[in-house]
């Protein structure tokens, strides 16, 4: 823990390692501590910001990490609303703005990255923990059975609620700490540390079954069962992990096709969701549905899209069109980021877009980085369910984790 707490470096690094590790450590509670150590961060690199500096800093990687930022910026040139734009553009401007400074203020992120993820997972952990004890300590004051833990007020949003982070960002959280404990466990040789490494990973795996994001889950068994095995030497490790992740996957399944609020979760509301029928008998709108409205209106301007910050108001119109008076209310958007971006800017912008997570992707292969190469399906896939982009703890989670991977280097090229 020492070597997580003090560092020896000089003055500068240890500061940036302090704030870099708040900022981790902080990702899981509100906004505000995000925002404000994001803020002592940029102060700090502007401190000791100077000519040679800021000419790395102009670098593919921050172009590519700052993707989305570019593509809203662009979109406000033919927008109709752009005060709605401008104010998305804010919300998103951790995606250019810190992978900018991290490369300004030069901090050796290859050095300090494990400790940092360390931290991260420790702080995630002990999030699941409090999550538990505060779900036990309701169950406990109303007198309900500990079966209650399994049922609709104890998942998904109402598991995260005390909290106040939505379900399926910090499952998020989760499965990117999950890889990266079974990458340290995989690694270490005293078995005293494996075994916390182990009641780390069932904890995570706890909090992720009741946080019951599927999107999130669907992802992380993708990741467990294709992308890491194929960072692991071939023969019998990668044998014996791909069964034992098929195994407990089988488990889980399970698990779900047993609990009946899990089952309802999972499979019925996943159906529902996906089905191209209206619901309104049951007050549910399909999101399938919801999807063929963006298509519809993509249709009209496949090349140019709507404008920045347009997304809400036009899709709120097709509802009111098509009685979808509860995604009317609400407000709701087109929950898949892909659409989203292809909406509001256009299929060129899209276009980039999937320009950067290939590039990533491209590198992280080429770099042999499990931990990287296991970040971006994360985020590829929740992206077909969520707008990832219109969420602070989406938009910092991207801005950081692709920021620490591709700066994971001692040298910084134009990769």
């Amino acid at each position: 823990m020492n070597k997580l707490i003090l560092i020896k470096d000089s003055l500068e690094n240890k500061i940036s390692y302090y704030l870099l590790a708040a900022l981790l450590i902080t990702l899981p509670y509100n906004r505000f501590y995000s925002q404000l150590f994001l803020a002592a961060f940029i102060i700090h690199s502007l401190i000791f910001i100077n000519r040679q500096k800021l000419k790395q800093a102009f670098r593919l990687p921050v172009l590519m990490a700052g993707a989305v930022w570019i593509i809203t910026l662009a979109g406000l040139a033919w927008s109709p609303d752009r005060n709605e734009g401008f104010a998305e553009l804010f919300r998103q401007s951790p995606l250019l703005v810190f992978p900018f400074f991290l490369l300004i203020s030069q901090f050796p992120v290859y050095q300090y990255r494990k400790n940092l993820l360390t931290l991260f997972g420790i702080s995630c952990v002990v999030v699941i923990i409090y999550l538990f004890i505060d779900a036990l300590s309701t169950i406990i004051n109303y007198h309900l059975p500990l079966s209650a833990f399994s049922s609709i007020a104890f998942i998904n949003h109402n598991f995260s609620r005390p909290i106040e982070l939505h379900a399926t960002y910090l499952s998020l959280f989760l499965s990117l700490c999950l890889v990266f404990f079974m990458q340290c466990f995989l690694q270490e040789r005293i078995f005293k540390k494996r075994l916390v490494f182990v009641l780390g990973m069932l904890v995570l795996l706890a909090g992720l079954l009741q946080l019951a994001s599927r999107s999130v889950l669907i992802a992380t068994i993708f990741v467990f069962i294709v992308v890491f095995p194929l960072f692991l030497p071939r023969g019998t490790i990668r044998f014996r992990f791909i069964t034992s992740a098929l195994l407990i996957s089988l488990l889980a399944l399970g698990s779900i096709l047993t609990i009946s609020s899990f089952k309802k979760r999972y499979v019925t509301e996943l159906r529902n969701d996906l089905t191209t029928t209206t619901l309104n008998n049951e007050d549910l709108e399909p999101r399938a549905k919801r999807w063929a409205f963006v298509m519809e209106l993509i249709s009209h301007k496949p090349l140019t899209g709507y404008g920045s910050g347009t997304e809400k108001r036009i899709l709120k119109d097709i509802y009111f069109e098509n009685r979808y008076y509860n995604s009317f209310l609400n407000g709701l958007n087109a929950h898949n980021e892909y659409l989203s971006i292809w909406l509001k800017t256009g299929a060129l912008s899209l276009g980039f877009f999937l320009a950067s997570l290939l590039y990533a992707l491209i590198l992280a292969w080429k770099r042999k980085d499990a931990l990287f190469a296991s970040f971006m399906p994360l985020c590829c896939i929740v992206s077909f369910s969520e707008n990832i982009f219109d969420v602070s703890k989406g938009i910092f989670f991207y801005a950081l984790f692709y920021s620490l991977f591709i700066f994971s280097r001692k040298s910084v090229k134009d990769e």
